[in-house]
């Protein structure tokens, strides 16, 4: 019983959840050259008023291309009628002028962190080329970047950022292949921060589908697999998700009560969860050395205290063998989020049915830290084997930029927003 008391006292996460402030560097887009020869480059067209707009279309079409494009254009409205050599010659050089345009212009938005003009050229650019892996890269990787960008975020692009990433990822998987990877290095890399990204845009709203997210991100051959947000941010989802979730129905129906099947089940779950928490802020942690960045070791201190709560709980009260844990957990694999199993339901003795307990929950919420997955012994009944299942998703909580550790955050409390500020890596241009 003394361990369940400590359960319910660890500090919780009151929903802090800090996005990374990531450098507004952004993908190089070229426009594609458009360096096409004319059927007959050199023979005029027919009407002797478009002679002069189809001599000047033809004599900057390599050199300045600016030009040929607007007499391309003047070409086509007055000229339409012409030779359909000449017509089609000059509608291919401004089609693709145009789409080559957009791609400038989507990187020259981003770059500018105008992330509403972005998205209304890359559905344009989408529109004419759905299968564009580069592009929906690029406009996942500006929601992203919006999303962490503290005060001036734009929340109603998420759902946008989402859709592209998703997009991305599929195309990724289909063996879609870019002309360039930037700002990322490699295919992988580019599959690991859409991962990633998902991960951040559905933190606040879905903490268990953003779970799955930031284990998929961390076992791909990407520059998240060792960044330390990746595991602070997988660490906060199983917190603010299923530990929550868990501990406020274990509370509402067990807490200073005698041990039945239904709070031994219970309790289980939540060590599962613990477990995962736990190797999440150990690799978290683990990771910061190699980064070189100074300004994680303030982040570190944080992360520490979460780490060591959950390790005591799930030790006997006792920090014995934490160190090695950290030091040896890059060499374990990750484990899937946990299997959240069915619950006994209650019995009571006033009369002989059985129903389930469905109490409402208590108002205040144990505080979670997030640790790495220890799959140490506790006295409560453990279960501690990876999960294969992504748990249910629930809503979690997440406010401002740095964790508050109080000892009875209210229930009720909800997430103000979506962008953190963790000093994350982000990839070089």
């Amino acid at each position: 019983m003394k361990n369940v008391i400590r359960l319910l006292t660890l500090t919780a996460i009151a929903a802090t959840v800090a996005l990374p402030a990531f450098a507004q560097n952004t993908p190089s887009q070229t426009p594609a050259t458009t360096t096409q020869t004319p059927a007959a480059t050199t023979a005029a067209a027919p009407n002797k008023d478009c002679v002069p707009i189809y001599e000047r279309f033809v004599k900057d079409r390599k050199d300045n291309q600016q030009v040929a494009f607007e007499a391309g254009k003047e070409y086509l409205q007055k000229c339409s009628n012409e030779e359909a050599q000449y017509v089609n010659y000059v509608k291919k050089f401004v089609d693709s002028y145009e789409k080559g345009s957009r791609q400038i212009e989507l990187g020259k938005s981003i770059e500018a962190k105008k992330y509403a003009e972005a998205y209304a050229v890359g559905k344009q650019i989408m529109a004419d080329n759905p299968e564009d892996v580069r592009t929906a890269i690029s406009l996942a990787y500006a929601g992203l970047l919006n999303a962490t960008a503290g005060a001036s975020s734009n929340a109603s692009l998420n759902p946008e950022a989402m859709t592209y990433a998703k997009k991305a990822i599929d195309l990724l998987q289909a063996g879609k292949v870019a002309d360039s990877w930037l700002p990322f290095t490699s295919k992988d890399d580019a599959l690991g921060w859409m991962h990633f990204t998902l991960g951040t845009l559905t933190l606040k709203n879905s903490p268990s589908e953003a779970a799955m997210h930031f284990v998929k991100s961390a076992q791909t051959e990407s520059s998240t697999k060792k960044d330390p947000t990746t595991y602070y941010y997988l660490a906060t989802a199983y917190q603010v998700g299923d530990y929550k979730k868990l501990s406020d129905e274990y509370k509402a129906c067990c807490a200073g009560k005698e041990e039945t099947p239904e709070s031994k089940a219970r309790l289980e779950n939540i060590n599962q969860v613990v477990d995962r928490i736990i190797d999440s802020y150990a690799r978290a942690i683990s990771y910061i050395p190699a980064t070189g960045k100074p300004e994680l070791q303030q982040r570190k201190i944080e992360w520490m205290k979460e780490l060591t709560d959950f390790y005591k709980y799930r030790n006997n009260n006792l920090e014995t063998g934490l160190p090695e844990l950290i030091t040896g957990i890059q060499a374990k694999p990750l484990p899937q989020p946990a299997v959240i199993n069915a619950v006994p339901a209650a019995t009571t003795t006033a009369t002989s049915t059985t129903t389930p307990a469905t109490t409402t929950p208590a108002t205040t919420t144990p505080t979670t830290t997030t640790p790495s997955s220890a799959t140490s012994t506790s006295t409560s009944t453990t279960t501690t084997s990876p999960a294969t299942t992504t748990p249910a998703t629930t809503t979690r909580s997440t406010t401002t930029t740095t964790q508050s550790r109080t000892t009875s955050p209210s229930t009720t409390t909800t997430p103000t927003t979506t962008s953190p500020t963790s000093n994350g890596t982000k990839p070089k241009p």
